[in-house]
């Protein structure tokens, strides 16, 4: 009977090839790399900007202790591309340094480079000014906007 669980080997390679990676001064895109180990096998995913970080990354896996192989599937994107994840922390980023949008309210998800925005906001201004604020980020290629202009709700007096 086989298992999907890692054991205590695998979590511990998985996370030493990570601290290796982590420390490579030659890999950059660090955060845009997934790892995965099972029985030794250790499996790279994710985006880098050059072929030397791919190399970069798998000699940093081989010199983990308890590696016995390297699946690289890590894909080499210029620096000029973004990967979803790049373009979603960007985005982030860019609605949080805005003083006039609620990013605490405002969702975002990002696929092949589309952003779609969600959520709910007091004014028209406020969505569109999300939807202005990430439109420019390298790599997007287009936004769906689906933040809600909440119905203004007007006190009723009170008659006593």
């Amino acid at each position: 009977m086989t298992t999907n669980m890692l054991t205590e080997s695998d979590t511990c390679i998985r996370d030493d090839v990570w601290l290796k990676i982590k420390s490579d001064p030659k890999i950059s895109s660090d955060s845009d790399i997934a790892i995965a180990a099972k029985d030794g096998l250790v499996t790279l995913t994710g985006f880098v900007s050059s072929f030397w970080e791919k190399d970069a990354a798998n000699e940093a896996t081989m010199q983990v202790d308890g590696v016995k192989g390297i699946a690289n599937d890590i894909q080499v994107r210029p620096f000029w591309q973004q990967s979803d994840s790049q373009i979603a922390r960007n985005a982030l980023r860019e609605l949080e340094n805005h003083v006039c949008i609620p990013d605490h309210i405002i969702k975002l998800t990002v696929k092949d480079g589309w952003i779609t925005l969600e959520g709910n906001v007091d004014g028209e201004y406020e969505r569109n000014l999300a939807a202005s604020a990430v439109k420019r980020l390298k790599g997007v290629i287009g936004i769906t906007n689906k933040i809600q202009v909440r119905p203004k709700v007007i006190p009723r007096e009170v008659k006593g």
